[in-house]
C-alpha cells in the first residue's frame, strides 16, 4: 500500500510542516531534485504549515526553490510565521493563501541566551543585524517593496490575515486568496486521477472560491 506521503510526492505535493531546521530542510531539498528530475515543467505545489525555525535552515529551503527548474507554487494552508512566511513571500510563481490562513512576520531572534564578553556579544549582534538586512532585502526583492517598508514591518511581530491591510506590506505582490476547491481544481489538471470521485466538484470550482486574479492591497 502506497503510503499517502508517496502519493502526494508522485502528484507533485510537498507539505512544510512544523519546526523549519535541518533535517526537514534535507527532506525539503530532496524532495524538490527528485521533482526536477522528473520534469522541469510540471509545477510543484508546497503546502506550507509552520511556526518558522532556524534561518539558515529556511535559508536553504529558500535556495532549492529559486534553484528549481520546475516552477514551484507557495500555498499558506494554516499558518505561516517568522521564516516560513518568508518562504511563502519569495515565491516567484504564485504565492496563495486559504480565507483562514495567517502569517507573521518579524525580526530575526537568537534561539539561545546570550553570555560572554563585551566583544562576543557585540559580535552575535552585528551579526544578528546583518542577518536581518539579508533577510529584509530578500523580502523586499520578490515583494517590490523598498527595505525601508519591510524593515518597518518586522520591527515587531506582525500578524495578519488575508483581509488585514496590514498584509499589502509584505505580501501583496500577486498573493491571490483562494479556497481549498480552487486548489484541488488546479491539481485535478495535473492529474485527473488524483481524486477520481471528484469530478463535479473540480467542474464547479472555480465558482465557490475567489478569483485567481484578486490581489490582497
Amino acid at each position: 500500500q502506497v503510503s499517502a506521503d508517496s502519493r502526494l510526492l508522485s502528484n507533485r505535493l510537498i507539505f512544510l510542516e512544523g519546526k523549519i531546521d535541518a533535517g526537514s530542510a534535507g527532506e525539503f531539498v530532496r524532495q524538490i531534485l527528485i521533482l526536477n528530475q522528473e520534469s522541469t515543467e510540471k509545477a510543484i505545489r508546497v503546502l506550507v504549515n509552520s511556526a518558522g525555525g532556524e534561518i539558515s535552515s529556511g535559508l536553504m529551503i529558500y535556495d532549492a526553490i529559486q534553484g528549481s527548474r520546475a516552477p514551484v507554487e507557495l500555498y499558506c494552508i494554516g499558518h505561516a510565521y517568522s521564516m516560513a512566511a518568508v518562504i511563502v513571500a519569495c515565491g516567484s510563481h504564485g504565492r496563495y493563501i486559504l480565507p483562514h490562513g495567517e502569517m507573521m512576520i518579524h525580526e530575526p531572534m537568537l534561539g539561545q541566551q546570550v553570555a560572554g564578553n563585551s566583544s562576543s556579544i557585540r559580535s552575535i549582534s552585528e551579526g544578528l543585524l546583518e542577518m536581518k538586512g539579508r533577510i529584509n532585502r530578500l523580502i523586499a526583492k520578490h515583494t517590490k517593496r523598498s527595505e525601508e517598508e519591510i524593515e518597518k514591518a518586522t520591527a515587531y511581530d506582525h500578524f495578519f490575515s488575508p483581509e488585514e491591510s496590514g498584509a499589502c506590506i509584505i505580501i501583496a505582490y500577486h498573493l491571490h486568496v483562494v479556497e481549498l476547491h480552487f486548489f484541488l481544481e488546479r491539481q485535478s489538471r495535473i492529474n485527473a486521477d488524483f481524486f477520481p470521485h471528484h469530478t463535479e466538484l473540480f467542474t464547479n470550482a472555480l465558482t465557490h472560491s475567489i478569483s485567481c486574479d484578486t490581489i490582497i492591497t
